[in-house]
């Protein structure tokens, strides 16, 4: 049997404590509301005696608020003193969340960025065409991946086709004319409000949302939003109209610089 490496064993808990933080100091924040309330549930009949024993020294029938406080107040010292702790420990909670979000949101904007500049250099490169030779293989291998379930676009409507967005693997089916009336709402939406999201276009084609799309959007600094529609053979035999955004719907997209 070999030896217990003890180094690694604290190293590990340490890092699953700082991992599992949020999670912990939540759960001791909820349980200490409760301990809270219920110490000071059982505190009361302590200090309703305390009041009645100094009403009877003092031979009055009431006591003044300061001289109630003076009285009472040590038998809420535990409950007191639990509430801090727990509110404290809510907080911390709260903060550690914030710091972790704070730094994938840089996390994701600094991906963004160096995708941008990716993008650009590979068209500069190899040439505009190329790219979107390359585009639309990756938008097919994604169709080929991810084909829709059985009870997606059975049956076409007239006049409607099969789509495929290919930023978030949505299939739905519209037309070219649906969409473009979609995409103009939108940007008359970003115009009057500064922003939209993702979902509120699927909205307006009539498409279920998606569990993302109320995180993700565009906003005022974007431009106008437009689409790039490209057909694509799926190894179903079945033909869909992939679309891409011009820019891509983004987080914190209804914060502005």
């Amino acid at each position: 049997m070999g030896k217990i490496k003890l180094p690694k064993i604290v190293s590990t808990a340490r890092e699953t404590l700082i991992k599992n933080s949020p999670a912990i100091l939540t759960g001791v924040g909820i349980v200490g509301m409760f301990g809270t309330t219920i110490m000071a549930v059982k505190a009361t009949p302590k200090a309703l005696r305390l009041i009645e024993e100094r009403k009877r020294e003092l031979e009055c029938d009431e006591l003044t608020v300061p001289e109630t406080i003076k009285t009472a107040w040590k038998c809420y010292i535990p409950a007191v003193v639990t509430g801090v702790t727990s509110t404290a420990c809510l907080i911390g909670a709260s903060s550690v969340h914030a710091r972790r979000n704070t730094a994938l949101l840089t996390a994701y904007n600094l991906s963004q960025a160096a995708l941008s500049e990716y993008k650009d250099k590979v068209i500069e490169v190899v040439g505009e065409e190329t790219d979107r030779k390359i585009q639309h293989e990756i938008v097919k291998d994604r169709i080929e991946k991810n084909p829709p379930a059985t009870n997606e676009l059975v049956v076409l409507r007239h006049d409607y086709d099969r789509y495929y967005d290919a930023a978030y693997g949505k299939y739905f089916e519209s037309n070219e004319r649906k969409i473009e009336k979609a995409m103009n709402t939108i940007n008359r939406e970003i115009v009057r409000d500064m922003y939209a999201s993702l979902n509120g276009f699927y909205i307006e084609l009539g498409v279920d949302p998606i569990d993302v799309g109320d995180d993700v959007g565009w906003n005022i600094d974007d431009g106008p939003i437009e689409i790039e529609y490209d057909s694509i053979l799926g190894a179903d035999g079945r033909a869909y109209i992939a679309i891409r955004y011009n820019v891509p719907p983004h987080y914190k997209y209804s914060s502005f610089t």
